[in-house]
């Protein structure tokens, strides 16, 4: 019997040929996994997390939900990319992502600190205010039930409603219905609060400077100063629904969250080891998979891992104690 060697050898070839084909395209399909962002939340007073009630230091992801109650506050410390100052009642759904810092704001007086880098988008029920990231930027952003105002404490932004667009500059505020801009007059709460003149810090800058996590951050922008803007026009922008009513609350301010630690090392409020030179074991998980238990000093702790226990990037497999 003659074989058809040939004829079989092909069809061996177009079957591993669609074989090889099949696992490209699943291993194009699935998603492959990436650090998942972090940030970490500051209280005083009663705060929930995703309706649970929530302590200083607990970690906070993409989506969380956040509400402080009456005579609360919270501060929402995103590292890199920037914090949000949360006054009583307030309630928003926290948003960021690596260039971005924002949420959903449905109540309340917030104000949110983005770094030069990391854009801004916070949306109300009223606006959508945004930024490019270009410069530093705090904005401090007040729902009511019948409008949302804005004022740009530092850097610029831009805000939407329908098809109106209006500039912001620095030490301008506006307040915003579902019809578009309003007088300013309207945001004499912001004014009150000691809101309208921009912070005027010397030396280096940051998020962290303009909100920090020891002292209410909105009383301690001072100044009176605010003026109006002029509004343009603009095609194909959509109409942001109208969500849940807030009131109008005063400010209130932080007490210090208290001295906490991560693996077995002891942190001041603002993040500073009370014991530098103490040493810390934690497990370090190299590039290659290999796994080196290491002394580190308490105040090199955060090269590995974040202040509430979490890894850094580049170190997603670091932990606290010794390798098992």
């Amino acid at each position: 019997m003659k074989l058809n060697i040939s004829s079989s050898y092909k069809r061996g070839r177009s079957f591993l040929l669609i074989a090889g084909l099949a696992i490209g395209m699943n291993s194009t399909i699935i998603p492959q996994s990436s650090q998942r962002l972090t940030g970490d939340l500051w209280i005083a007073g009663a705060v929930t997390l995703n309706n649970t009630p929530a302590t200083s230091g607990v970690a906070v992801f993409n989506n969380s939900q956040i509400k402080t109650a009456r005579n609360s506050s919270a501060t929402v410390n995103l590292g890199k990319l920037g914090r949000i100052k949360l006054e009583p009642e307030v309630e928003m759904s926290l948003q960021f992502s690596n260039g971005l810092i924002g949420g959903t704001q449905k109540s309340g007086l917030m104000a949110v600190s983005a770094n030069q880098g990391v854009r801004t988008k916070v949306s109300t029920p009223h606006v959508l205010v945004e930024s490019d990231g270009a410069q530093l930027g705090l904005f401090s952003i007040e729902v009511k039930s019948e409008c949302t105002c804005v004022m740009v404490n530092r850097g610029k932004a831009t805000l939407t409603v329908g098809q109106k667009i209006t500039q912001l500059a620095q030490g301008q505020a506006l307040s915003f219905d579902l019809n578009g801009p309003e007088k300013v007059g309207h945001c004499e709460g912001l004014k009150a609060s000691g809101l309208g003149k921009p912070l005027a810090i010397a030396g280096a800058v940051t998020a962290a400077t303009l909100i920090p996590l020891t002292r209410d951050s909105i009383s301690a922008v001072r100044g009176t100063a605010i003026t109006s803007a002029t509004t343009s026009q603009a095609t194909n922008q959509s109409v942001i629904p109208p969500t849940t009513n807030a009131t109008n609350n005063p400010t209130t301010p932080v007490k210090p969250p208290p001295a906490f630690q991560v693996c077995g090392c002891s942190f001041d409020k603002d993040g500073k080891a009370l014991a530098p030179a103490q040493a810390s074991t934690i497990c370090h998980v190299g590039g290659n998979g290999n796994k080196e238990t290491q002394a580190v000093a308490c105040a090199a702790l955060t090269a590995h891992l974040n202040l509430n226990g979490t890894p850094r990037a580049g170190h997603s497999q670091d932990s606290c104690g010794a390798c098992q």
